[in-house]
């Protein structure tokens, strides 16, 4: 069918078509009222499209919650869910479910940020962490806070690293994190993964290959990385491989190696040691 872009575009030429039809029925009318004639249907003349490039996924998403008040073909937040995913940050539904203190590092987006100031006169914030499964309040203290306070944190996807603690009953969200680090996802995703495993089965070898050989890889005076490939082999088991040089972990490349290798297939650590399978 004809696609919403090219609907949009051409909304100005439906408006023309059906102002025209209107007036000919109106003379067509008056018309066939002198004479006693019998009306006839006024034709209607299908509407010119007009061409139009895809839309962005971000305003074709912002326009669905525009104008339904909820989303059709997708979440915002979508692209990022092989990152979490990779890491295996927590999500905020999840963390609803645990009441003990608990050191936690859970991704989403920030909202609704309030800034108070200590009795030092030091900037804190309390903020809302926002996916498609849920939210959780959180609290990020006053150091942790004046290393981002420059970033716009609002409405961006981040991670929070901090202690989990149960809420006082009869709040609305429940739990909340007290934060002691915040970091942008997209923008540091490539710095904190020190430690990459992808695990293929040996026939994908070759588009994974492809793959890894179009991706950018790391200066050679960069902090030092580690990437691991384990091959699952079949009934000869499973071998695991270094890569030499390292690529560098975007979101466009791990969305890339998702659809080769599917959903697991990916862990990605802080450290230099191999993340666990």
């Amino acid at each position: 069918g004809t696609s919403r872009e090219v609907m949009l575009a051409s909304l100005d030429n439906v408006m023309k078509e059906k102002e025209r039809c209107a007036k000919d029925k109106t003379k067509s009318e008056g018309f066939d009222s002198l004479f006693g004639a019998q009306k006839a249907e006024t034709p209607v003349a299908v509407p010119k499209w007009v061409e139009a490039a895809p839309m962005p996924d971000a305003e074709r998403l912002e326009l669905e919650k525009e104008c339904l008040g909820f989303y059709v073909s997708g979440h915002p937040l979508g692209k990022y869910d092989c990152a979490v995913n990779a890491f295996s940050f927590r999500k905020p539904a999840d963390l609803q479910k645990i009441k003990n203190k608990i050191p936690v590092k859970a991704a989403g987006m920030i909202k609704n940020i309030k800034v108070r100031q200590d009795i030092k006169k030091r900037d804190y914030a309390f903020a809302t962490l926002e996916d498609a499964s849920g939210r959780i309040e959180i609290a990020i203290w006053a150091s942790a806070y004046a290393s981002v306070r420059n970033l716009r944190l609002e409405d961006k996807m981040a991670v929070v690293e901090g202690k989990l603690q149960p809420q006082e009953k009869g709040s609305r969200f429940g739990s909340k994190i007290f934060v002691d680090q915040v970091w942008i996802l997209e923008e540091e995703l490539g710095k904190r993964a020190r430690s990459v495993v992808l695990k293929s089965d040996r026939e994908k070898l070759p588009d994974l290959r492809k793959i890894l050989e179009g991706l950018e890889t790391h200066p050679p005076n960069s902090p030092r990385k580690a990437f691991y490939v384990r091959i699952n082999d079949g009934a000869n088991g499973e071998g695991v491989y270094s890569l030499a040089n390292p690529p560098k972990m975007t979101l466009e490349a791990l969305g890339e190696l998702e659809k080769v290798l599917g959903r697991n297939s990916i862990r990605i650590g802080d450290d230099l040691s191999p993340p666990s399978s």
